[in-house]
Order: structure tokens, then C-alpha cells, then sequence
């Protein structure tokens, strides 16, 4: 397993100027969070990057933004993720709609593990919905209202 560590767009550093002009590559979160978490999870990101599956993430809640945070969430594990700017019809529960049958094991288990959603079938209407060529995903990851967290309440 080999990752290439880069200040590309996706890539996990950035170019900064040092003191007496030096070249520096150093973080991009600002700390080394990223990193660290790469050498511990390299084989797990590794066999993620060799399905090279594209999850699309839909929000089916009414939080704002929600799959936005979700898409950002995935980057580190090398999961290449699209919103769908359409708003899901409201679900509780998180649904991972699999329209690989089962070839990106890795990539499910994962968005199972991060998200505790529940692994579905597509049926012949939503393969439908999704058939076109140019704009197919793979897996279709539905964020439920079990991604929000709750409200602090406070009492007067």
C-alpha cells in the first residue's frame, strides 16, 4: 500500500514560505490530525482508493449543510464524494444505497463504520432515477435524522 502525500487539491498539505525563503510542504488542517490518521488507518484508505468508487451524499433531514460536513468527513479516507443538491425525501435512519452489488466492500464497510448506516438494494426505481451515464453513482448515501445531533435544551 503506498499514498502519495502532495499539496494538490485533495492532498493532505500545503505550500508555506519558511524563514530564509525555504520550499516548506507542512499540514493543511494545521496540524498533524490528517496525518496521523493515515499511518494508522493505510490499509483500510488503501483498499478504499483501489475500488475508486464515487459515493453520492444526499441530505434527508432538515439540517442545513449536513451532507456538505459528510463529504468533508469522507476526504481522508480517499472516498471521492458528490453532493446531490436535491434534498432526499426525510428518512430517520442513514441509507447506503449499493449499486455496485457488493464490489466496494471497503468503501460500504467504512460509510457503515463512520455514519452506522444501513446497507440497502437498490430497487429498479431508484436505478432508474440514477441511470444516467454521465452522473452515476456507485453508492448513494442518504443521511438520516439519526446524523443530527440533538439540540442542548435549556430551561429557565
Amino acid at each position: 500500500i503506498n499514498y502519495v502525500l502532495d499539496n494538490s487539491a485533495d492532498g493532505l498539505l500545503k505550500t508555506q514560505i519558511g524563514e530564509g525563503g525555504a520550499y516548506l510542504l507542512v499540514p493543511k488542517a494545521g496540524d498533524f490530525a490528517d496525518l496521523e490518521f493515515l499511518a494508522k488507518n493505510i490499509f483500510s484508505v488503501g483498499a478504499i482508493q483501489g475500488e475508486d468508487v464515487v459515493v453520492m451524499v444526499q441530505n434527508g433531514t432538515n439540517e442545513a449543510g449536513l451532507a456538505k460536513a459528510a463529504t468533508e468527513e469522507l476526504a481522508p479516507f480517499g472516498i471521492r464524494s458528490e453532493l446531490i443538491l436535491q434534498k432526499a425525501a426525510l428518512t430517520g435512519d442513514t441509507l447506503l444505497y449499493d449499486f455496485t452489488n457488493g464490489a466496494a466492500s471497503a468503501t460500504i464497510q467504512k460509510l457503515v463504520d463512520i455514519f452506522g448506516a444501513t446497507v440497502a438494494t437498490a430497487t429498479a426505481e431508484q436505478r432508474a432515477l440514477y441511470d444516467d451515464p454521465e452522473n452515476k453513482p456507485e453508492l448513494l448515501l442518504i443521511l438520516g435524522q439519526d446524523q443530527v445531533t440533538p439540540q442542548q435544551v435549556t430551561y429557565n
